[in-house]
C-alpha cells in the first residue's frame, strides 16, 4: 500500500493491532514498529501484547491498550477487544490522545529538531 493511502484504509478504524512474538525475541520485546506509528498518526488507538517500548508509550500517551501478556492468546486479544468494545467513548479519548500525540511530540517538525540537535553534539 502506498503511504499516501494510509490516512483513507485507516478512517473507519476503531483499533489497529500490533502482535509481536516478545517471548522469543528480544527485539520484538522492545521495538516498535513502523505500523504502531502509522496507527497513532492516524488517530488510530493500538491494541498491543506486553512490549517493553509500546506499553511505556501507551501508558505515558493514553493511546491503546496492553494485554499485558508477552504471548497473548487469541483469547487474551477477544477479552480485550470485549473489554475496549464496552468501553467506546475511552477508545474514543485514546484515539484523540494518539493523534495528539504524534502532533505535538512526533511529528517530523518536531523529531527535525532533536535530530538537529543530535547532529550539532557530534
Amino acid at each position: 500500500m502506498n503511504y499516501e493511502s494510509i490516512p483513507g484504509v485507516m478512517r473507519d478504524a476503531d483499533m489497529g493491532w500490533v502482535d509481536l512474538d516478545a517471548f522469543h525475541s528480544l527485539n520484538n520485546r522492545f521495538a516498535m514498529p513502523n505500523k504502531f506509528f502509522s496507527y497513532l498518526n492516524n488517530g488510530v488507538p493500538v491494541l498491543v501484547n506486553q512490549c517493553k517500548d509500546m506499553e511505556s508509550f501507551i501508558q505515558r500517551y493514553g493511546c491503546g491498550h496492553v494485554v499485558s501478556k508477552l504471548q497473548a492468546t487469541a483469547r487474551d486479544y477477544a477479552e480485550a477487544i470485549s473489554f475496549l468494545h464496552a468501553n467506546r467513548e475511552r477508545v474514543m479519548e485514546m484515539g484523540r490522545s494518539a493523534r495528539k500525540a504524534m502532533e505535538t511530540t512526533y511529528s517530523w517538525g518536531h523529531m527535525e529538531k532533536k535530530l538537529f540537535a543530535v547532529y550539532k553534539q557530534l
